[in-house]
């Protein structure tokens, strides 16, 4: 085989490959993204062409839900982590109510680009209110760890916590509890944040009553 087959052959391969990306992508945000196509309209030939116009707001942050909108909110979460770090070399946040401080880590960044970057507001509450919300989220309760959950399997517990902030509504804030034996019989809980997200109209943080759980598990006794 000659050196322009094999270069024809990789590019095949190269290409199939990110084929196979752009579909586990799209599996993957399928239940989050609008399939609908925006249409302009060519004026030197008369006929209506598929384009992909992103509405922004004035920071130029987009508002809509579409791969596009997903994927360019991820590259601006990931651009604020990156100055974010460059800025705070210790990678944590003391928080006044819980009276530790909760750590900001690799897996932090990645859970809010996959989910956070989802939602307008979520990504808002990022950018704009980071600090102001792991400083002053109030502990709601604590959750056991998803068992199909790779990230999660990784701590001990998760801590929910929540925050009303004025201009995107109540945050929640969920913290990663890891137990580290410091001394004989002595245990300190370290804290890494987790996820964020801002609740949707209607969703709620109150712990559910005895009678509720019963309701949602009615196979249980």
């Amino acid at each position: 085989m000659n050196d322009s087959s094999i270069s024809s052959a990789n590019a095949i391969d190269q290409g199939y490959e990110y084929e196979l990306i752009g579909i586990e992508w799209n599996l993957k945000y399928e239940q989050f993204v609008s399939e609908s196509p925006h249409f302009v309209r060519d004026e030197t030939y008369g006929e209506e062409i598929v384009s992909s116009i992103i509405e922004c707001d004035e920071e130029g942050v987009p508002k809509g839900q579409s791969i596009a909108d997903i994927r360019k909110r991820e590259e601006i979460i990931d651009a604020f982590f990156r100055k974010w770090y460059a800025e705070h070399p210790d990678r944590e946040i003391y928080n006044n109510k819980v009276k530790d401080r909760i750590l900001v880590r690799k897996i932090s960044i990645d859970e809010a680009k996959q989910h956070a970057s989802k939602r307008y507001l979520s990504t808002i509450a990022i950018i704009h209110h980071f600090e102001e919300i792991l400083a002053n989220a109030c502990s709601i309760r604590k959750t056991a760890v998803k068992q199909n959950d790779r990230n999660q399997s990784k701590f001990d517990y998760m801590l929910i916590m929540s925050y009303q902030c004025d201009s995107v509504g109540v945050v929640k804030l969920t913290v990663g509890i890891k137990k580290k034996h410091i001394e004989v019989d002595i245990e300190q809980e370290v804290k890494t944040q987790y996820a964020i997200s801002v609740l949707r109209e209607g969703e709620s943080l109150v712990e559910p009553t005895k009678t509720e759980r019963k309701k949602k598990a009615p196979h249980k006794k």
